[in-house]
């Protein structure tokens, strides 16, 4: 239902928009380098954001803001993303399901829909305010405005999954910017979540 809805909106608005591939940043940029671009990214972008996060609580804790007993896995904010959308029992227990949670809705209905929609975002602001975000500065305000909305959508999950969500939003909307095109940021969003799917199968791994 979500998918759908999405791509009712995204549809209608890209038809009435006359908004062009190239605004969108959908332009598939070499052959395989989005692919091997994604994959380093997939593995460096969760470590950036841990450091980040710890670093902030390790800041925190030793002024007397936060308690020590409050330090609590960060990764369990991304395992709760993807809880949203997949049952961790039927995963342990249907191959099938497992299969196609780690590909169709880590890849599509997280990885691309999310990536789409920042896209969108970036496409709006630029036609909203062109001289500011042509600049490199003005397009790292882009990409923090989209991961405070997107960070804030996550609000119902608790704070550490807003924050772990925004500064992920952050990174990817970097990415986006950095490369011209939407694919190395969705191909890292959809490993991402394909390791957590893994994740909950084998929580100890």
């Amino acid at each position: 239902m979500e998918m759908a809805v999405f791509g009712i909106f995204f549809g209608l608005a890209f038809f009435l928009s006359h908004v062009s591939v190239e605004e969108l940043l959908l332009r598939w940029r070499g052959i395989i380098r989005p692919l091997w671009q994604g994959a380093a990214y997939a593995v460096a972008l969760p470590f950036v954001i841990w450091f980040l996060i710890t670093s902030m609580f390790l800041i925190l804790t030793s002024l007397g803001l936060v308690a020590r007993y409050q330090m609590i896995d960060i990764g369990a904010a991304s395992h709760r993303g993807v809880e949203r959308l997949v049952s961790s029992s039927d995963l342990q227990h249907d191959r099938l399901f497992f299969w196609l949670s780690s590909t169709l809705v880590s890849f599509v209905f997280a990885g691309l829909r999310e990536e789409l929609w920042r896209s969108a975002f970036f496409a709006g602001i630029k036609a909203l305010w062109l001289q500011s975000f042509e600049s490199p500065l003005g397009k790292v305000w882009g990409a923090a405005l989209a991961a405070i909305v997107f960070g804030f959508a996550h609000t119902l999950m608790g704070p550490l999954a807003v924050l772990n969500a925004g500064l992920g939003g952050f990174g990817l909307g970097l990415i986006i910017m950095l490369h011209r095109s939407i694919w190395p940021a969705v191909i890292a969003h959809g490993l991402h979540d394909a390791v957590n799917v893994a994740m909950m199968v084998h929580p100890h791994a």
